[in-house]
């Protein structure tokens, strides 16, 4: 039997479960890293259990926006068949990303003149959004340059700069601190990574296998609203958590007046 085929309207409801999952472990890591930034808290953010939920929600954040990109272009170019080069589109998405990033590196050089957010996962996302176009349809030639990409990241933490001039590609001083870092040498290779699931698996935006639907159970309904919104989700959490803990009394306010 034939599958129907999914319109282009339609969304695929367990990648944005993924996402939703990504937001959840992000409230999760930023609730206790922010008790431990501005509150008379200790806990260790940077190793252990916590590290491990941290860094799943990036992995998860990312993998998925290389899902999401492919899923996107397949739905752009079934929508508009005629137009068969929409870098443009991508272009300004990229560049829009970028720029939300820009706005929160503004917030943080106000808020942690010490450690501002030079180059975080927005940044890191608008750019990977422009870079991976020529590759949005590739399969199995993603997966060789995201291993590529992912062992020159590697070699370059061995490497050590006095300047931050190339931080953005993963090169830094050892006095560079920041609160968030993504750069393009070892992490664009997990949005390849997603790029090439999504070529194998959702092929002219159709699923290549069976799943039920799963949506009308309450949690699955929550989270894959979370995920269609991942981006407003980021942009907003940590505002209304550090509000949140702020009227609780658990910590300081990170500005001063």
């Amino acid at each position: 039997m034939v599958k129907p085929m999914v319109l282009p309207e339609q969304r695929f409801w367990e990648v944005d479960l993924l996402r939703g999952c990504a937001i959840v472990l992000m409230i999760i890591y930023h609730t206790f890293y922010d008790l431990d930034l501005l509150g008379n808290f200790s806990f260790a953010v940077n190793q252990g259990k916590l590290w491990i939920i941290g860094r799943s929600s990036a992995v998860l954040f990312i993998y998925t926006a290389g899902i999401a990109l492919s899923l996107s272009y397949s739905r752009y170019r079934l929508k508009h068949p005629e137009n068969r080069n929409p870098w443009h589109k991508y272009v300004k998405r990229g560049i829009r990303i970028f720029l939300w990033g820009s706005l929160i590196t503004l917030v943080s050089w106000f808020a942690y003149p010490s450690m501002p957010i030079i180059f975080g996962i927005l940044h890191f996302l608008g750019i990977s959004i422009i870079v991976a176009y020529p590759l949005i349809e590739k399969k199995d030639v993603n997966l060789i340059v995201a291993g590529v990409v992912i062992l020159i990241g590697f070699y370059l933490k061995t490497i050590t700069v006095t300047n931050d001039w190339f931080l953005w590609l993963g090169l830094h001083s050892t006095s560079f601190q920041t609160l968030d870092y993504f750069p393009l040498f070892p992490w664009f290779g997990l949005v390849l990574i997603g790029i090439a699931t999504s070529n194998h698996l959702y092929p002219v935006y159709e699923r290549r296998f069976n799943i039920p639907e799963m949506t009308d159970i309450a949690p699955i309904r929550l989270l894959t609203a979370m995920g269609k919104r991942s981006l407003a989700m980021y942009l907003l959490h940590q505002p209304a958590l550090i509000l949140i803990l702020y009227l609780l009394g658990l910590i300081r306010f990170p500005f001063s007046f």
